[in-house]
């Protein structure tokens, strides 16, 4: 594919599901620098309902940031703002050809015509588009000559390149599970990294295809494909359709379909096939098995869903309304999950969870008032059980449940906190507020449990939230009223999280590193999963804060998991290994495990270690994406996670940031090199190199064809950026710098 990509084509069509993988497989390539001699500008994908002219505008002021250029004065039309810049005699006269990668475009209107005009500019050499859904992309297709398509079938991974990603990714598995891996999920890239991400949990290797690796690879797509359903709000009324259109293996496109069947596409769900007989629309291979498989589960437990005005049933089938009421067997299970949960057997108490999960509906309308409490407060157990496990989609479904069967009452507060909770952990800012206003609406807890560990959940969250609003007074409030950690807090790793997060923000280190560990203490034997990484980066990062480079490297050294992934970049950064730094940043950056807020701090990380490089149009590129999140969510807590000097260097890459980086350094700065950094140019470079092999003015005038006048006037420019006044010295100390 990335052959395809760095052709000379002018259009290419990236056209695909949601799980092939698209995003990731572009953004891959550009971090590869493939087209040196031209630039290109990547665009997010436009978040639902954006408007045309608001789009234009993102993609106007991505142009003028990766180019270095100023943004223009503000006008009505933000697309002729764009032509405009582009049919420019300043880019054409700078030989700048630009390669416009447009991520996710279904949502915006016309965007065709609007291509089909940018093609025109000069400037212009290629744009390549990413998209779920068929439209009227042939068009723009057939329209140019030069154009290249790329479909699924070329997106999939084969098994030589499933088995170098699971090596990467640090799976030690062979050639014959990449090749079951392969078969399985079709080598769709976003089920073959949730694949991955499972065989990572497990901990085990599979030295030849067996029935364990394949419930694990069905287990792990049947999450992914569940949640997808779930969770986005188009689909998840129309549940019961779309496992019943599954068991066609095409679903052709008719007057009564149409509408359900475009709205599959745009949720990525299915792809336009186009046959002889006309246009119709298919599920991949492993997602059709994936929805059969969870049909077949269903209809066995007895569940199924009625339709309603609102949720319309397209396909034949009777509807049957299952009771809401937990058995007998299921309240016990969920009894011994929640025993394994709190003596730290987090991943074992999801596993029991899961069996549960499968076979309950979240159907209350019918129910008493005790069936609806009954269910309300055992979704919330199965929703806390998974946020320890570190399964925050799974978590998040379990707790909507909850607050949908507690209605009016107090479980339903608890499960709103819990919400915000994980949208905090994660850096989802925005949201975690929308979450918290939910909570302080609802029921009010009862007197008896005031000031009990109901509230920890929404009092962690908005400390959170304030700390990533930089507003540490706030957060201080906050923690203040969690009191003392109970004995029995579950939820005590997370207020130890955002009391280490405090003390970096308000440059308490050394008492914050102390409180924090003290009280891990006392819960010796818990601190797995989620609870585990968070204190563990926490605790790395407040060592780096007091200079302790290589105690934090102890902490952290081994670990794989994508909420470490920020401190083992920074200690990379902070100690000078900045090629190192921005592997983690490109290995970390676009996971979908990752946090946003990890994610956030990795490219702000990756933009220091490409200016420290002399990168800078990678810096921008980088810091760009940590714009764009930070919009997204709210949270600006990232940018203060680098030294001074190299903030510094970020805020002069011309990129418009949410923040005064200048001022930021000045109010909160956390982190110094360990290191000192000189930068020394190519031909200081080669002298000093002469220095450290032993050579004299002479030798090194020889070896490098100048004079020794050239020579003595680069080993003064040495001198002054090393400060020394001596050969001798020169070498001692550039035995201690980083030289970049």
């Amino acid at each position: 594919m990335f052959s395809i990509l760095s052709s000379s084509a002018r259009v290419v069509v990236v056209h695909g599901s949601r799980f092939s993988g698209k995003t990731t497989l572009v953004r891959t390539w550009l971090m590869t620098d493939p087209v040196p001699d031209r630039l290109p500008v990547f665009v997010p994908s436009p978040s639902r309902g954006v408007t045309s002219n608001e789009y234009w505008g993102r993609v106007l002021t991505s142009l003028c940031a990766y180019s270095g250029m100023p943004p223009p004065i503000s006008g009505s039309d933000n697309f002729d703002a764009l032509y405009s810049i582009l049919t420019d005699s300043v880019l054409t006269a700078q030989r700048c050809a630009v390669v416009l990668v447009l991520d996710g475009i279904d949502e915006v209107d016309s965007a065709v015509a609007s291509i089909e005009r940018l093609l025109e500019c000069g400037a212009v050499s290629q744009v390549i588009v990413t998209t779920r859904t068929a439209g009227t992309w042939p068009r723009l297709v057939d329209s140019c000559p030069d154009r290249m398509v790329i479909s699924s079938d070329v997106l999939a991974f084969t098994e030589e390149e499933l088995l170098k990603f699971l090596r990467v990714s640090g799976v030690p598995q062979g050639i014959r599970v990449a090749r079951w891996i392969t078969q399985r999920t079709g080598g769709q890239a976003a089920l073959s990294s949730t694949v991955c991400q499972a065989l990572m949990d497990s901990g085990l290797e599979f030295s030849e295809a067996s029935q364990r690796l394949a419930r694990l690879v069905d287990t792990a797509v049947d999450m992914l494909v569940s949640n997808v359903v779930a969770t986005e709000p188009d689909l998840e009324p129309m549940s019961q359709s779309i496992l019943k259109s599954a068991e066609a293996a095409t679903l052709p496109v008719t007057t009564e379909s149409v509408g359900f069947l475009d709205m599959l596409e745009s949720a990525g769900m299915v792809e336009s096939v186009f046959t002889s007989g006309g246009s119709v629309r298919k599920y991949s291979d492993a997602v059709r098995a994936s929805l059969v498989r969870s049909s077949v589960l269903r209809r066995r437990s007895g569940v199924m869903v009625t339709s309603t005005p609102n949720r319309p049933e397209i396909l034949d089938g009777p509807a049957v309304r299952a009771p809401a009421a937990f058995t007998e067997e299921h309240t016990a299970a969920i009894t011994r999950a929640v025993m394994l949960r709190m003596r730290g057997h987090c991943v074992e108490a999801a596993a029991i969870c899961d069996s549960v999960a499968s076979g309950t509906s979240p159907v209350f309308e019918e129910s008493d008032d005790a069936a609806r409490c009954a269910a309300a407060c055992s979704y919330l157990q199965m929703g806390i059980t998974y946020l320890l496990a570190d399964r925050l989609g799974d978590s998040t479904l379990m707790l909507r449940r909850a607050r949908n069967a507690g209605t009016g009452m107090s479980v339903e507060r608890v499960a709103a906190g819990t919400l915000a909770l994980i949208h905090a952990v994660r850096g989802a800012t925005i949201d975690a507020q929308l979450w918290i206003e939910a909570e302080r609406q609802h029921l009010q807890y009862p007197e008896k449990t005031a000031g009990a560990q109901e509230k920890t959940a929404g009092l962690v969250a908005s400390a959170l939230v304030a700390l990533d609003r930089l507003e540490p007074d706030e957060a201080f409030t906050l923690l203040g009223e969690l009191g003392p950690l109970q004995e029995k807090e579950e939820l005590w790793a997370f207020a130890l999280y955002a009391s280490g997060q405090y003390a970096l923000l308000s440059g308490m280190y050394a008492d914050g590193l102390q409180y924090v560990e003290s009280e891990q203490q006392s819960f010796a034997g818990l601190s797995t999963g989620l609870s585990g990484q968070l204190l563990l980066a926490v605790r790395a990062d407040l060592n780096l804060a007091l200079g302790r480079v290589d105690v934090a490297a102890r902490l952290v050294g081994r670990s794989t998991d994508p909420h470490t992934a920020a401190v083992r970049a920074r200690i990379c950064l902070l100690t000078g290994d900045f090629v190192g730094a921005e592997t983690i940043v490109h290995q970390y950056g676009e996971d979908p495990h990752c946090p946003l807020r990890v994610s956030m701090e990795l490219f702000v990380i990756g933009a220091a270690a490409a200016c420290a490089r002399g990168r800078r149009s990678e810096g921008r590129r980088h810091i760009a994406d940590a714009v764009t999140r930070s919009r997204r969510t709210g949270a600006l807590r990232p940018f203060t996670g680098m030294p001074p000097s190299m903030i510094r260097e970020v805020a002069g890459l011309g990129i418009e940031l949410p923040v005064d980086l200048k001022q930021l350094a000045a109010e909160f700065v956390t982190f110094r090199p360990s290191r000192q950094i000189v930068r020394l140019t190519p031909r200081e470079r080669e002298v000093l190199d002469g220095l450290l092999s032993g050579g004299s003015i002479g030798t090194i005038a020889k070896s490098q064809f100048v004079s020794l006048n050239t020579v003595k006037t680069q080993l003064r420019s040495l001198y002054r950026k090393l400060g020394v006044n001596s050969r001798r010295d020169a070498v001692a100390v550039a035995r201690r710098v980083v030289l970049v």
